[in-house]
């Protein structure tokens, strides 16, 4: 004999006083929980992913290729990175040691480089006669720069001065032209000829000539010939 199903409760609304009782006295929760820091980074991650497969579904040819020739595609790519990114590498320390290398061979070059003897302007004009006498015709060019620099004696003279410094030291345009015209025979290819280097020597004499030197270079020059 079957029966027959018992038909549902009827439904009767809640107290809603009785009901907030009921759950004080529970203690119960009355909000649902929200999600967690770590439900809301997976989610957020599971979004990136999405966008950026599809991105690069759109972009790249081989997208709709079988998955065994989208990783060998994907693996070749890495290798060639790794490649370029170790050749990258092997060529930034090959110019960092040649670059110690150079600042090395410049600070041993500097340190050996003798500092020019010392003397004043009188010394240095003595020195030039006799170098000129004996033919050596760049040392006399040397002289003749240490000569005009001991003469004219600016503040802060040192030996790494170029011929640049010692004008712009001065502030005496006059100095220009014949120190580059010293310059151009002591530090060119070119052998310099003794006719230049006394013209260069007249020239300089007549420069700034404050210092008291006795009779003139001139003199001294015609009697070494």
């Amino acid at each position: 004999m079957a029966t027959s199903p018992l038909p549902p409760p009827p439904w009767i609304p809640a107290d809603p006083v009785a009901l907030r009782d009921a759950l004080a006295e529970a203690k119960a929760a009355s909000k649902m929980p929200g999600p967690s820091m770590g439900e809301y980074a997976y989610d957020l991650g599971r979004w990136l992913q999405d966008r950026i497969f599809g991105a690069l579904e759109r972009v790249l040819p081989w997208t709709g290729l079988p998955i065994v020739e989208q990783v060998a595609i994907y693996g070749a790519l890495a290798a060639a990175l790794l490649a370029a990114l170790a050749v990258l590498v092997v060529a930034i320390r090959r110019w960092r040691a040649a670059r110690k290398e150079r600042s090395a061979t410049v600070v041993v070059t500097r340190s050996a480089a003798p500092p020019p003897p010392p003397g004043d302007a009188g010394w240095w004009r003595e020195e030039l006669a006799r170098r000129l006498a004996a033919g050596n015709l760049r040392g006399a060019l040397e002289a003749a720069w240490w000569w005009t620099a001991r003469r004219i004696d600016p503040p802060g003279l040192d030996p790494s001065w170029t011929s640049g410094d010692l004008v712009r030291s001065t502030g005496s345009p006059r100095l220009s032209e014949p120190l580059r015209r010293l310059d151009r025979q002591l530090w060119g290819g070119a052998a310099p000829e003794r006719a230049e280097v006394e013209g260069v020597v007249r020239d300089l004499s007549t420069v700034d000539a404050s210092a008291a030197l006795g009779a003139p270079l001139g003199a001294s020059l015609g009697a070494s010939q």
